[in-house]
């Protein structure tokens, strides 16, 4: 039958607790794996921002058991939190551009990352990150809707 196509417990993109971008048969929004396409208008990922991220990354390990595996990133620290080899969320400390933001950030997944940029900025979207052009991994941006609560757009690469 196959593997279950199971909703990945969001947190998270990769600001969220740090989206970063793993090998594509290993990133939580593309899953190669499992033969899907992640589908547009769903949470794709979750990134959790942290001022202490070895402080949260200790205290995530104690209430959930998660394993925190360290992702190597040129410019900031982060992990993900990891169970039965599944990856869960992101954990990030001053993400370039995120510097001092405290809190949880989703990834909302689009078929048309330009358009839907396009539209939310048009409803009132603030911009919070430009769009980054991930080569073979995908696309994102970070913004903020018109009551200041931030999110990000991510594009699967096809």
């Amino acid at each position: 039958m196959g593997n279950p196509i199971v909703p990945i417990p969001i947190i998270p993109i990769p600001f969220i607790c740090a989206l970063w971008f793993y090998p594509s048969d290993r990133h939580p929004l593309v899953r190669l794996e499992w033969g899907m396409t992640p589908k547009s208008g769903i949470i794709g990922w979750y990134e959790h921002h942290s001022g202490d991220a070895s402080e949260s990354k200790d205290f995530y390990q104690k209430v959930c058991n998660w394993t925190m595996e360290p992702t190597e990133m040129d410019d900031h620290d982060d992990w993900t939190a990891v169970q039965d080899g599944i990856p869960v969320f992101g954990l990030i400390q001053d993400f370039p551009g995120f510097e001092g933001y405290r809190g949880w950030l989703p990834y909302f997944m689009v078929d048309d990352l330009a358009g839907a940029r396009e539209r939310a900025l048009a409803a009132g979207a603030s911009e919070i990150h430009p769009v980054v052009e991930n080569e073979g991994e995908g696309a994102w941006c970070a913004l903020s809707d018109p009551d200041g609560v931030p999110f990000a757009l991510y594009q699967a690469a096809v």
